[in-house]
């Protein structure tokens, strides 16, 4: 019900209007900023993106827990109100002229920071049943009434009872099953659903939304979100990005996932890409730091993603952990909050609040202001690649740089005020690193003075500093070069996988002409082993060629081979269910290991896998010699579980391999390849069902007397729990025939009726031509060919026979009751029903084709 604001004072007005401004109560007037509610906002990046780079003026209320960030973005003039974002209804009054909707939910979920909990299925299926329950929660589900007496219809009401109930459960019962999750943070995301669709349906004025999340989110959260707000044809356009801010010219990586939707209109992509190459910025130069700057991250302890980075290129991803990040020449000194946030894109003296790890925090949580302003102006098609250039020219090419009050000297005042003459100082750039000029060495002097100690020692000069070397003590050592051996088969100790040679089989050793066999005598030999498991081929296997296995798998790439050969990449314990294949295409080669996988959790027994596992790449600490090679580059250690079947593989993504054991994503060309690679791999694997039984059979025997004593038990159980459901049945067919014999009976005492009169056969003396008519010259019969929408408001298409003739019915269209047509297509024989039921425009042409008359002519006999 509409309350009367006017007959409201002051008082009542706050509280009805409480947490929201009152102002958000009334209708925006004409020429008054949009209204966007921000959920998570945080300490306000993406807001300063919007209003100090792209010079948009929207009304946003962000919603942030954290005390320390609500503060910095007052402190900024940004709006925030401090309250948990569960905690509130987007029902509320106050959000009925809300015309956008901005999410950045918490991400460690999906990042190793959050274990990588949101990779667990059972996690990704709770999200997804948030995401249906959502749905129901704010626009409810389909009902499809029919007529009837006690509804007290008139002739002409056709289905005034079918649409959408609205919601039929409250939005706490969504939020609830967030418990279910082993990290309720994970649940924070189906937030952009829940208030997507509640706003949606509080107000026709909502219109756009975007969300910033982990690059690493699963394509199955991303494809549970885009069809949630597909449905119905509510919104008309929705996609993910994945955009990295090096790109646009920020001295930092930060690679994220941007989700933008439009109700009304279409989102023109090609405006996230700037027209000009950004030049990339270095943190060097936005910092004024002089070459040759190595930054320490972790300390002195040795980790697998590595302790540093050179400044001569952008900084690696911000987060909280700069606190205690340190130039390599400088232990002591630790980054500003100046610096720090300038690497992420904010101007000098931003207002941080809190203490130092809390500034710190809020830095690494942020969005990028640059990318604030590229997402939301290319989403509300604003120029902002001009304004972007301006920015990054104004904060990052300043002569100056304002930084906090401290009384450490900054490495480069300190580069500056290096008393020693220009030539001393290059040519101390050219010494290894952690040695120091010969003066202050034989003194001793542990002075911080420029003269005991170069300011900035080049890493790029020095002897360690070449590519792929590393250094053990005073000793540096180099790879070898691949091209000292032969090109094609790396004659000596390494084959080309880059494993032992002597670990390569003959049919591994390709050159990189396309995969044709070299001409070295190593590579001329033929293998002669029988099939894994020395079994002979069966009807319905793949072709057998040279003692193996091949098929050919036809994908978007070209035509992939897929050869089984010896698992002798296995260790002995394991080959009796391991599946070993050679792949062969187009920049594409392996060797890829499978093996079944029994479901830890399952309710019922398995006769056969429910889902496998894959080795595609070995590391330093595989016992499975696997590789798989993409476009020339290598993948690392790669281990797949979960996979069902191979459309799963869309799901994976995949790193490349490097010296150093830095895990850098490979690109999407690449992992859409290997994708096709491992698709075409179970492809081969799951057309031989026996090989899958016996591999099946080896693993359960393998696993011991438990697993065989559960399966009988299970399956004993099971046949007991069919022998009855027989017994049932064959209770109710002894029924059925008593039945039968009673209704025989009472036929036979009733007197005889008269004969019904015999139906005139019905002859169509004109047969309807096919081509596209107009739905009110169809009838009954005719072969058509449709496209409308189904019980659920999606577009589908349609081919079959026309079950009764069409008839204008009241629809559901976005809320409104308009008048459309309605036809039941199926194929003959069946009952005109909801799930065969379209609805059509008034103006609609439809398709007739071949062969109505006769079906025509087959209903009326039935009739």
């Amino acid at each position: 019900m509409e309350p009367d604001l006017d007959s409201l004072s002051a008082e009542e007005l706050e509280k009805l209007a409480a947490p929201y401004p009152v102002r958000w109560l009334y209708p925006p007037k004409p020429g008054e900023r949009d209204r966007v509610v921000y959920l998570f906002a945080g300490a306000g990046g993406l807001e300063i993106g919007i209003r100090d780079v792209l010079g948009h003026d929207l009304d946003i209320i962000g919603i942030e827990i954290n005390k320390d960030a609500s503060a910095t973005a007052i402190a900024a003039g940004l709006q925030r109100i401090t309250a948990d974002v569960t905690a509130l209804s987007p029902f509320h009054i106050a959000l009925r002229w809300t015309k956008g909707l901005i999410v950045t939910a918490p991400c460690q979920g999906w990042t190793p920071a959050g274990k990588r909990a949101g990779l667990n299925p059972v996690n990704q299926q709770v999200i997804l049943d948030m995401f249906i329950s959502a749905w129901e929660a704010t626009v409810g589900v389909w009902e499809d009434l029919e007529c009837s007496e006690e509804l007290d219809c008139t002739d002409e009401c056709d289905g005034c009872h079918e649409g959408w109930t609205g919601p039929i459960y409250g939005i706490g019962e969504v939020r609830a099953m967030s418990k279910q999750l082993t990290d309720e943070r994970l649940g924070l995301i189906a937030e952009v659903v829940i208030w997507g669709l509640a706003l949606g349906m509080q107000s026709s004025d909502f219109s756009w939304m975007a969300m910033e999340q982990s690059s690493a989110l699963p394509e199955l959260i991303v494809d549970g979100i885009r069809e949630e707000f597909r449905c119905g044809d509510e919104w008309l356009d929705t996609g993910f990005q994945i955009l990295d801010a090096v790109n646009y010219g920020l001295a930092s990586r930060r690679k994220r996932n941007f989700w933008l939707a439009s109700r009304y209109g279409f989102i023109d992509w090609s405006r996230l890409t700037p027209v000009r190459e950004i030049p990339t910025t270095t943190a060097a130069k936005a910092l004024g730091w002089p070459e040759g700057v190595r930054v320490n991250t972790r300390g002195v302890r040795k980790t697998q993603g590595g302790n540093w980075w050179s400044a001569d290129k952008p900084a690696v991803a911000i987060t909280s952990k700069i606190r205690g990040w340190y130039p390599e020449h400088d232990p002591e000194y630790r980054f500003t909050l100046d610096e720090a946030a300038l690497l992420n894109g904010f101007r000098p003296g931003y207002p941080w609040a809190g203490s130092r790890s809390s500034a710190c925090q809020q830095i690494g949580d942020v969005v990028a202001p640059p990318m604030g302003a590229v997402v939301i102006g290319a989403l509300l098609s604003r120029p902002w690649e001009d304004q972007l250039r301006a920015y990054l020219d104004e904060i990052y090419h300043r002569t100056t740089t304002v930084t906090e009050h401290r009384s450490v000297v900054t490495p480069a005042e300190r580069a500056h005020r290096c008393t020693t003459t220009r030539r001393h100082t290059r040519l101390s750039r050219c010494r290894p690193r952690g040695t120091r000029p010969s003066a202050a060495r034989g003194t001793g002097s542990l002075s911080r003075g420029a003269a005991a100690r170069p300011a900035f020692t080049s890493a790029s000069s020095s002897p360690t500093s070449a590519p792929g070397a590393r250094s053990i003590g005073s000793v540096t050592v180099r790879p070898s070069n691949p091209m000292n051996s032969c090109t094609r088969c790396w004659r000596g100790t390494r084959g080309e996988t880059g494993q032992p040679a002597s670990s390569c089989t003959p049919s591994m050793k390709e050159n990189s002409n396309g995969g044709r066999p070299s001409t070295c005598e190593a590579e001329t030999e033929t293998s002669s082993s029988t099939v894994p498991g020395g079994r002979n081929p069966l009807p319905g296997r793949p072709e057998m060629k040279e003692g193996t296995m091949e098929t050919q798998v036809d994908t978007e790439y070209g035509m992939v081979t897929v050869r089984r050969v010896e698992p002798d990449g296995v260790p002995e314990a394991d080959r009796a269910w391991t599946a070993s294949y050679e792949v062969t295409g187009p920049r594409i080669k392996g060797l890829v290991h499978v093996q079944p996988q029994f479901r830890r959790d399952s309710d019922g027994f398995e006769l056969l896998p429910s889902e496998v596992e894959v080795y595609m790449a070995s590391g330093r600490y595989s016992t499975r010699q696997a590789v798989f090679t993409v476009n020339g580059i290598e993948l690392d250690e790669t281990h797949l579980l979960h996979v069902g079947s191979p459309k799963d593989t869309k799901h994976f993504y995949f790193f490349r391999k490097r010296e150093d054991f830095l895990r850098t994503e490979l690109s999407d060309a690449g992992t859409a390849r290997a994708r096709a690679g491992l698709r075409a791999v179970l492809e081969a694997h799951y057309s031989d069902p026996l090989l899958v039984h016996d591999h099946a059979t080896a693993l359960a025997k393998a696993r011991g007397r438990s697993r065989n004593v559960k399966t009988m038990r299970e399956l004993e159980a099971k046949i007991a729990e069919a022998e009855e459901l027989e017994q049932v049945i064959e209770g109710l067919r002894t029924r059925l025939g008593l039945l039968a014999d009673l209704d025989l009976f009472a036929a036979a005492q009733r007197p005889a009726e008269p004969e019904a009169p015999v139906a005139p056969v019905v002859e169509l003396d004109v047969i309807p031509e096919a081509g596209e008519v107009h739905i009110s010259q169809l009838r009954a019969g005719d072969r058509v060919c449709v496209v409308g929408n189904n019980t659920l408001g999606r577009t589908v298409r349609r081919e079959g026979v026309l079950l009764a003739d069409p008839k204008m019915v009241n629809a559901q269209d976005w809320g409104r009751r308009v008048k459309k047509w309605r036809l039941y297509v199926d194929e003959l024989g069946a009952e005109p029903a909801r799930y065969n039921s379209l609805t059509l425009w008034p103006d609609a042409m439809v398709q007739r084709l071949h062969g109505s008359v006769e079906l025509a002519q087959n209903l009326a006999q039935a009739a």
